[in-house]
C-alpha cells in the first residue's frame, strides 16, 4: 500500500479569532511530486494505477495559532477536530459535486487509529477503485480555553481516477 503525506499548515486570516483561518497544503516526505497541491487538490491519477490503495496522512505543521485582538487573545493549540465520530469528523468526504459530510460508504476507511497523537495527524486509506472524484473537507479544532474551541472547515479536493 502507498502513502501520500499531506502537510497542513494552518495561519490566522487576520489578528482575531472572528477573521478566520487559512490552509496551506505541501506534499509530505516521499510523496510524489504533482500527487498534492498547495491548495490541497490531491491526484492520486497522477502517481498511482487504479486500485492501489492509497492511505491520506494528514498531518498538521504548526501546532499553535496566535490572535491579538477579539474575543480569544493568545497563543491557541491547533488539532483535527474530533468528537463522536473520531477521525471522521476531522475529514468529510463526499462525491464530487456533493457537500462533504461525515463519511459512511466504503471507498474510503477510517482505521481505529486513525488521529495520531493530540489529533495532530488523521489518516485515511482511500482503496482508490471506483474511478470516482470527490471532495473532502478538513476541520480544525482552536482550543481556546481547555475543552472549549472554535473550529475551522478547508475543502480542497481528491481527484481518485476521472472516468
Amino acid at each position: 500500500m502507498a502513502t501520500v503525506g499531506i502537510n497542513v499548515a494552518v495561519s490566522p486570516k487576520g489578528t482575531s479569532i472572528a477573521q478566520g483561518v487559512q490552509f496551506a497544503f505541501s506534499p509530505g516526505v516521499g510523496t510524489p511530486a504533482g500527487v498534492v497541491g498547495t491548495d490541497g487538490l490531491i491526484d492520486l491519477s497522477k502517481q498511482y494505477a487504479k486500485g492501489t490503495a492509497v492511505s491520506l496522512a494528514f498531518q498538521i505543521t504548526t501546532p499553535n495559532i496566535t490572535f491579538t485582538t477579539g474575543t480569544s487573545i493568545g497563543t491557541f493549540p491547533l488539532s483535527f477536530y474530533a468528537s463522536t465520530n473520531g477521525a471522521k469528523d476531522a475529514c468529510w468526504i463526499a462525491l464530487k459535486g456533493q457537500n462533504p459530510s461525515i463519511y459512511g460508504g466504503t471507498e474510503f476507511v477510517f482505521a481505529s487509529n486513525a488521529l495520531g497523537p493530540g489529533n495532530g495527524t488523521v489518516t485515511v486509506l482511500d482503496n482508490n477503485n471506483d474511478g470516482l472524484q470527490y471532495a473532502y473537507a478538513l476541520w480544525i479544532w482552536i482550543a481556546t480555553n481547555g475543552t472549549q474551541g472554535t473550529r475551522f472547515e478547508d475543502d480542497p479536493r481528491i481527484i481518485n481516477h476521472p472516468t
